[in-house]
């Protein structure tokens, strides 16, 4: 899945992963479906074009424990269970200092 150690290099990790993953399969079904599945292979352009802008830009994952005081994973909430990960950013708080 992800590599912790490489944290940083997420955007480009995704980038490598829509290009020669998820872009060729879309691609080639949307030839058998073109009316049903063209908008899904253009979602996945446009997604592709979000990561490479982050990729241009300094990244930094956050992990955040879990908030809900009863956890999944047994016991009480707080620290227990696995770290919620969120990878996601505003690419306009990105973008201050760097325009």
């Amino acid at each position: 899945m992800m590599n912790r150690e490489k944290r940083e290099e997420l955007p480009k990790m995704q980038l490598s992963f829509i290009s020669s993953i998820c872009l060729p399969v879309y691609e080639s079904f949307a030839k058998l479906f073109p009316n049903q599945l063209t908008p899904l292979v253009n979602g996945v352009l446009d997604n592709r074009q979000k990561w490479t802008t982050l990729s241009s830009m300094p990244y930094q994952l956050s992990i955040k424990s879990p908030v809900s005081s009863v956890s999944p994973y047994g016991g009480g909430g707080g620290g227990s269970g696995p770290p919620q990960i969120d990878g996601s950013c505003d690419v306009d708080e990105r973008q201050q200092g760097h325009e």
